[in-house]
């Protein structure tokens, strides 16, 4: 069984990768994925293609970037993908900017901060229009997907009422805590 969580970071993937753990799975490193960043944004899709081969769980980056879930569903047809979301994109972009204004800015794959949203977004940090379209465009991209794929596929906002009965209604796995982890406020 493999269980990639989608959705942006802010939308819940530090949660959803403790109740991962919760249910026992063998959840990807964060930093691998971190690591495959550089590679990502040239095309360059192996090392995670490799992580796929060795992990059950995955989420925040790289698994959530364009791309990668359209690759993993290729590999892993009957895998389960659950996108997480805000309740709005504004919701979504105040966490970001808090979360980024209260972190230390860290490089990863040689990316400074700056560099690592344009490369994820698009465009600078304090474009929120074109942050918060980008985000809703790649939300709508995996429901058009998915759905047209008739994957094991669910939306799931965060917060909402429900989460463990709901992750385990969809996945089969026990019904396991799910914790709010990370909080930006």
């Amino acid at each position: 069984m493999k269980v990639f969580c989608i959705g942006r970071n802010k939308t819940g993937t530090t949660s959803f990768q403790k109740w991962m753990n919760n249910v026992k799975l063998n959840v990807c490193p964060q930093p691998l994925g971190e690591e495959a960043l550089a590679k990502w944004g040239q095309g360059d899709f192996s090392d995670l293609v490799k992580y796929s081969e060795k992990y059950q769980g995955f989420q925040d980056l790289c698994w959530n970037l364009d791309g990668v879930p359209q690759l993993m569903y290729s590999l892993y047809p009957d895998a389960y993908f659950v996108l997480t979301v805000r309740e709005s994109e504004d919701v979504w972009y105040d966490s970001l900017i808090r979360y980024m204004n209260k972190t230390k800015p860290k490089t990863m794959a040689g990316l400074g901060r700056t560099k690592r949203h344009k490369l994820i977004y698009g465009c600078e940090i304090e474009n929120a229009e074109q942050t918060k379209n980008h985000y809703l465009k790649y939300n709508q991209t995996m429901i058009d997907f998915f759905t047209q794929k008739q994957a094991n596929f669910m939306v799931l906002e965060i917060p909402s009422d429900n989460i463990p009965e709901r992750l385990s209604q969809f996945t089969g796995l026990p019904i396991a805590h799910f914790p709010h982890a990370n909080k930006s406020r």
